[in-house]
């Protein structure tokens, strides 16, 4: 309400001084004008934005000075979810014939906007295709197609789009275009089509090497498909390209083993996966499925691994979960030291008004600029 009001008190004496001039220049009495102005301006302050705003468009006919004005006022409109007047305002704007073009070319901008923000696609594609065409604005109006066709799921013209929209702005796409190969792959598998979703899913890679759930979706196809040993090789893959995902796959490539009867070469395998990958996360699963493959000592030498080269408050409680109250010395040298880091690793100060932590301790919020807003923890 306080970011209206501020933004009405320059409408408000832009409006004043045109009144003025257009009482001058066509030499009409003033009166009507006069009392709209004030009329416009009693609503101000008694803080009622939105009817100041009504007189203050009535007043202003659209012109050169005022188009940019007009354009944000609708802007205004949108950004406060008020779209249909927003959309009116910039229709109005397009709809008068002298407008110059690069002033028609933003009103148009804007009213794509106003459709984007309504849900009506196919009039905000329209628009954007049109701006697409201009030099000032086309690297906007992919932007926004791309938006658009994200809406509508229709990966294709996104790729496209985002193919288009890398070459204009030397954005790299590469990440969003892998992804929308792994969303057309997905239906492709889901229609029984895999040849297809399999062309997918190298294209997605090709793009982005790194595009984890290529390889995910790749898996759960080949899962789906009782085709288990591929589906342990794409698990595996997904590890190769990044050992956050360890969590993800292991449920799935457990399975995997069990369908094929391999349930004794599961212990060895998460050995593996510990000794290659290192991974920084899940070491409570990886425990849970030592101890439940029947291998407790594992399970205890894996959580004793990860609580020395990444130690966390959920891996210090799993670690004591699995010893089972045999606080050996050795135990509680393993404990006291993971304490140690995770309290020297923590954080010491937190900002109450947007999370933002850090050791030292700052006056002004890096993050949300608020000033005496971050305490100790």
């Amino acid at each position: 309400m306080l970011d209206l009001l501020w933004f009405l008190l320059p409408v408000a004496a832009f409006s004043g001084w045109w009144a003025a001039t257009k009482q001058q220049s066509s030499k009409r009495s003033g009166i009507s004008l006069g009392t709209e102005y004030y009329q416009g301006l009693n609503y101000l302050l008694n803080e009622q934005p939105d009817k100041a705003m009504d007189v203050f468009v009535r007043m202003m006919d659209v012109s050169p000075e005022t188009v940019e004005l007009h354009l944000a006022l609708g802007n205004i409109f949108r950004k406060r979810g008020e779209v249909d007047r927003a959309i009116m305002l910039h229709q109005n704007l397009i709809a008068r014939p002298a407008l110059p073009a690069q002033q028609r070319e933003l009103a148009l901008l804007e009213l794509a906007q106003d459709y984007l923000a309504a849900g009506l696609l196919d009039r905000a594609e329209r628009l954007f295709l049109e701006l697409k065409q201009s030099r000032a604005h086309c690297e906007q109006a992919l932007r926004s197609l791309i938006d658009v066709y994200q809406f509508e799921k229709d990966w294709a013209k996104a790729g496209e789009t985002a193919r288009q929209y890398e070459k204009i702005s030397g954005r790299k796409q590469s990440t969003r275009i892998a992804h929308f190969y792994c969303e057309m792959a997905e239906q492709a598998f889901l229609k029984g089509d895999k040849g297809q979703g399999g062309k997918l899913v190298k294209k997605a890679l090709l793009t982005d090497p790194v595009c984890v759930r290529a390889n995910m979706v790749l898996a759960a196809d080949e899962l789906r498909s009782r085709r288990f040993k591929q589906a342990i090789s794409s698990y595996m893959n997904v590890l190769d390209q990044d050992s956050a995902f360890v969590g993800e796959i292991l449920p799935s490539v457990v399975k995997c083993y069990e369908a094929l009867g391999h349930e004794r070469n599961i212990p060895s395998m998460l050995d593996d996966i510990i000794g290659k990958y290192r991974p920084e996360t899940g070491a409570l699963l990886i425990s849970r499925l030592f101890a439940r493959f029947g291998v407790r000592q594992n399970a205890e030498q894996a959580l004793q691994r990860f609580l020395l080269d990444y130690p966390s408050v959920q891996t210090l409680a799993s670690y004591i979960n699995v010893i089972e109250g045999e606080l050996t010395p050795r135990i509680l040298d393993n404990i006291k030291n993971a304490l140690a880091q995770i309290v020297s690793e923590g954080a010491a100060y937190r900002c109450e008004e947007c999370g933002f932590s850090g050791k030292v301790l700052h006056w002004q919020c890096p993050s949300c600029k608020t000033w005496g807003a971050i305490k100790p923890i």
